[in-house]
């Protein structure tokens, strides 16, 4: 909470705290953005070559799990600490990001996953390991804008995803031209924890457990190997909440980039889950951490994960799942964020709204309907003008995709599918409910 002359007051509750998701947005794009694409441009040489011989694949084309085996999911929280020296007796598979890597070799459990989102090459050196022989079995996933020395100091197999986000035009345009043959997406959410839920959810997984996802308190004890002295070190987390000043409601330190950080998380969680198509299991998630920001999750403790992985428990019914996600909304309406469910004519999909105010919330749904009904108008007057069908349309390339999606996906293009928010004086309704409940 800022006071009336400006200064940050200290243990202010985190439902007073209004975050501002486009400003954190931009500070985002602005360390990041331009090193994102000018490492794009260096790897690609690297990784257009690794892609023909095989050692660069298409994330979309990694191996289903299909909810026939659990995943832990690894988070940077003083949580993770109670865990690292019982990661060997894991039986399922581990998904980490960078900062990960080296501290879960260290302790004799390399991942199966490492997710990278950062383009910046970090200063601690996290691909520096005594035996690389060690991760033979862990594959890199990355996005094309990554660290380009990381994908030279990786020994093992690189998977590639694109990032997708519709506000942005050169992942639409520039992005989809050079790696044309990147067919998995991941929304950017300034978070690593995201990508390896996006990750984890799309492979299927289940159960999917969270370790070390606080967003909150000290970081992790992290091992980090150096190669001049032949020997591990440690660098210590303790102390890295000392400057939080927001309170949770379970009395975790935190502070609004965190909440940020946790919107994506649980954005990711809801939209996936929500629209994801699973042919056994569909996956459930639960945190294992005591001392987590994310209360919206189920929890579960460790020698439970560990005796269920491989009797697996059931996936949760309809009503549990509907009441995780309606406890999503609500903490996402306290963060000024709101879904709305459509179909573009491709596919169902979820739009994510940021608005402060309710006029602003109804002028952004009405827009957002306002360009699915043009489209589904376009296409229907091409049909009536022409006297071809849609798909003959398509063919002839009388109806082009819009930027970002390829022909082949385009060819499934129907507008008797598409689907706007329909009833807005409803919505706005419900997300006044979801945000009194949110600060109560």
């Amino acid at each position: 909470m800022i006071g009336p002359d400006g200064q940050k007051i200290d243990n202010a509750p985190e439902q007073k705290i209004r975050i501002d998701h486009t400003q954190l947005k931009m500070n985002w794009k602005r360390q990041n953005f331009r090193d994102e694409v000018r490492n794009a441009h260096i790897n690609y040489q690297f990784l257009q070559e690794g892609h023909k011989t095989g050692e660069v694949l298409d994330v979309h084309n990694l191996p289903a799990v299909d909810g026939k085996k659990p995943c832990l999911v690894i988070g940077s929280g003083s949580s993770l600490n109670d865990y690292l020296e019982k990661m060997i007796e894991w039986p399922g598979d581990v998904i980490c990001s960078t900062s990960h890597v080296s501290t879960l070799t260290y302790y004799g459990r390399p991942p199966n996953y490492v997710v990278g989102v950062d383009p910046r090459f970090s200063v601690d050196c996290e691909f520096l390991f005594p035996h690389p022989e060690q991760l033979k079995n862990t594959t890199f996933v990355t996005h094309p804008g990554g660290p380009p020395g990381y994908f030279k100091m990786w020994p093992a197999k690189i998977a590639l995803f694109g990032l997708m986000d519709s506000s942005e035009p050169y992942y639409l345009t520039v992005q989809r031209i050079a790696y044309d043959w990147i067919r998995g997406f991941f929304v950017p959410l300034a978070d690593a924890v995201s990508a390896e839920l996006a990750l984890a959810l799309s492979l299927g997984y289940h159960p999917i457990y969270l370790i070390g996802v606080d967003y909150g308190g000290d970081r992790f004890d992290a091992k980090f190997w150096n190669t001049e002295k032949k020997e591990w070190w440690t660098k210590s987390g303790k102390g890295t909440a000392d400057e939080y000043w927001v309170k949770t409601k379970n009395d975790i330190k935190t502070e609004p980039m965190m909440l940020y950080m946790k919107t994506g998380a649980l954005l990711t969680i809801l939209t996936i889950l929500r629209l994801g198509r699973y042919e056994n299991k569909r996956p459930s998630v639960f945190n294992l951490s005591d001392r987590s920001a994310i209360t919206e999750l189920p929890h579960a403790k460790w020698a439970a994960a560990v005796r269920n992985a491989h009797d697996l428990i059931r996936p949760w019914d309809d009503a549990t799942q509907d009441a995780i996600f309606e406890q999503i909304e609500v903490t996402l309406a306290r963060l000024d964020v709101y879904v709305g469910y459509v179909n573009n004519g491709l596919h169902e999909g979820v739009r994510i709204v940021q608005a402060t105010d309710y006029d602003f919330l109804r002028k952004q749904v009405e827009e957002l309907n306002g360009n699915l009904k043009e489209s589904k108008i376009q296409a229907v007057a091409k049909e009536i003008q022409t006297g071809k069908s849609i798909p003959e349309l398509i063919k002839e390339g009388v109806l082009e995709p819009p930027p970002g999606i390829p022909k082949e996906e385009y060819a499934n293009y129907d507008p008797a599918k598409i689907r706007w928010i329909a009833d807005v004086d409803a919505y706005i309704e419900r997300a006044k409910d979801l945000r009194k409940r949110a600060v109560e």
